[in-house]
């Protein structure tokens, strides 16, 4: 059965309420990385029917995405924005999805994320979280940063290199700050996620409030 574009939205107008819907409805959320993080995060977002989902990554599926990541077997060898766009198609054919197969570089941090309201980080390096956290805040100081800690391939007793290289973000720290239990009456953003010092950001209170501005 295919619903229509109609009776899909009814049904989270349903759920969500007609004016928290409408500001779903006009966002968009830009995912860079779409491993562990970013591949969940893109099906909880389609799900919620947020309007626009840009989905950048340059890598293709591999047998040891599979324990965490949204991909099966068939998967296997496919770029992952094809992959996952495959995917959320079946979940709700009928929002904009944008897909770049390229890898981010601090020169094209402008042209992939700039018409964004918020942007994801989700990379598993953290050389690649700095470089485009870095890059967000210099070439896009105002838009909104929800950053993942998923770090991958940490051994236990190894010197821990990526402590060493996410001393240049120190200055971050002036800007960011930690979603906490005490960002938000109503306990939303409880994850641990950055939020800009003063205003705390999640995902989805984060498209909320730009909506009313």
């Amino acid at each position: 059965m295919i619903l229509t574009k109609e009776q899909l939205h009814d049904a989270l107008v349903e759920r969500h309420g007609a004016d928290i819907q409408a500001k779903l409805d006009k966002a968009c959320v830009g995912i860079a990385g779409l491993g562990g993080l970013g591949s969940n995060l893109a099906i909880f977002l389609a799900r919620l029917g947020v309007g626009h989902l840009i989905l950048v990554d340059f890598d293709v599926v591999d047998i040891t995405n599979l324990n965490r990541q949204h991909y099966t077997m068939k998967d296997l060898g496919v770029p992952k924005t094809l992959a996952l766009v495959e995917q959320l198609e079946a979940i709700n054919p009928y929002l904009n999805y944008e897909t770049y197969t390229e890898r981010v570089v601090p020169s094209n941090v402008e042209r992939l994320f700039s018409g964004c309201d918020v942007v994801v980080e989700a990379f598993d390096k953290p050389d690649q979280k700095a470089m485009l956290l870095e890059n967000l805040l210099t070439r896009l100081p105002e838009k909104p940063v929800v950053s993942g800690s998923g770090m991958a391939r940490l051994r236990l007793g190894e010197p821990d290199q990526d402590r060493k290289t996410l001393r240049p973000c120190v200055p971050l720290r002036r800007r960011y700050k930690r979603c906490s239990r005490r960002s938000r009456s109503d306990g939303a953003a409880r994850s641990g996620l950055l939020g800009t010092r003063g205003e705390p950001w999640c995902c989805v209170c984060s498209l909320a409030k730009r909506s009313r501005k």
